[in-house]
């Protein structure tokens, strides 16, 4: 019984802690369209409605409209980007549990979340102080786990171009 408690413990901190972070996501969305339609943030979405939407994950017009507080003005001014946060939020999720799944050290996880915040490889080395050689392998360890993950950002454009071209050649 204690063990089954601990882990349903877990699970509820885990979720909240999911739920926390695209309820952040969704107030960036929000405060981006309050400024481009000059309204209050409170007024384009209420954080009760934002809190309903980070715990339940709408993917439809009518799924957002099922809840409680959202209408179609609403879903007009920022449902496409909510959805396409939710997506995002979603599929990053799927991506660490990949890494949890190989077992690979702590530091993957903060290398993932940087790369999928699309920061450089010199700015990641910089941020974790890993050593550029040794940040090379980790995350050729992460495309291991994660063959779909986007590494666009880690090279500037003409570096990504000439691999592109390379790779078209054959």
């Amino acid at each position: 019984l204690n063990l089954f408690l601990s882990e349903t413990s877990e699970t509820n901190q885990k979720n909240y802690e999911d739920e926390l972070k695209l309820f952040n996501i969704l107030r960036q969305i929000r405060k981006e369209a309050s400024e481009k339609f000059n309204q209050p943030a409170q007024l384009i979405c209420p954080d009760n409605v934002l809190r309903e939407i980070s715990k339940l994950r709408p993917k439809s017009y009518s799924e957002f409209l099922d809840i409680d507080g959202f209408n179609n003005r609403m879903f007009n001014k920022i449902g496409a980007e909510f959805i396409e946060a939710i997506n995002e939020f979603e599929k990053n999720e799927i991506n660490i549990h990949k890494v949890k799944e190989k077992n690979l050290p702590h530091t993957s996880y903060q290398i993932l979340e940087l790369i999928q915040k699309k920061y450089s490889f010199e700015d990641i080395a910089s941020i974790t102080k890993i050593p550029e050689a040794i940040l090379s392998v980790q995350i050729e360890t992460l495309i291991e786990a994660i063959p779909d993950l986007e590494i666009d950002s880690l090279f500037n454009y003409d570096e990504l171009k000439m691999i592109y071209e390379k790779i078209d050649e054959g």
